[in-house]
């Protein structure tokens, strides 16, 4: 069994949702730490556990991050960290079903995620092996008590409620 040591410098955990119906806001946490452990060759027998740290949202406005840490949303002094922890793996075609259960504001739900193993390869500069995961969702952001929301004048909502999530894991591999 190998452990995957996550490469933050070549990683990347990242959100986006429906603002004011006629846009897609977008952004990203920097700081989170995950472990992976399992066989490459056998990817249902992967096993990943992450932390994500709320302070470091960045949709690149301060302000908005400021609100978003806010107890209208996260709460961060409160609720300082996401977590998610992998439950199951199958086989879904050119990828993988991951139940993962998630973690935040107080909340736990099982939600279901696109997991892709992207493969991996020898660095040349390092001579490390590395293997790439990506992992794609969607959360509804009210299961997790964020509800902050206004109705528009033109009918629909000021925020979204589907969050769609991406992380992109590039990893070290540890045998």
């Amino acid at each position: 069994m190998a452990h995957f040591k996550v490469d933050p410098a070549h990683s990347h955990v990242g959100f986006a949702i429906q603002h004011m119906m006629v846009n897609t806001l977008k952004g990203q946490f920097h700081d989170y730490q995950f472990e992976i452990e399992g066989d490459l060759d056998e990817p249902t027998s992967l096993q990943a556990k992450g932390t994500i740290q709320v302070n470091s949202i960045d949709t690149y406005v301060r302000d908005r991050d400021d609100h978003l840490q806010s107890e209208d949303f996260f709460d961060a002094k409160q609720y300082p960290e996401i977590k998610f922890t992998t439950k199951t793996i199958e086989p879904a075609g050119d990828h993988y079903k991951a139940q993962v259960e998630v973690t935040f504001k107080g909340h736990t739900q099982n939600e279901e995620f696109e997991l892709y193993v992207n493969g991996s390869g020898k660095n040349p500069l390092s001579g490390d092996t590395n293997a790439g995961f990506t992992l794609k969702g969607e959360l509804n952001r009210e299961d997790y008590g964020l509800t902050y929301n206004a109705p528009l004048e033109t009918g629909g909502v000021f925020i979204g409620k589907n969050v769609k999530i991406e992380l992109n894991l590039e990893t070290v591999v540890e045998e």
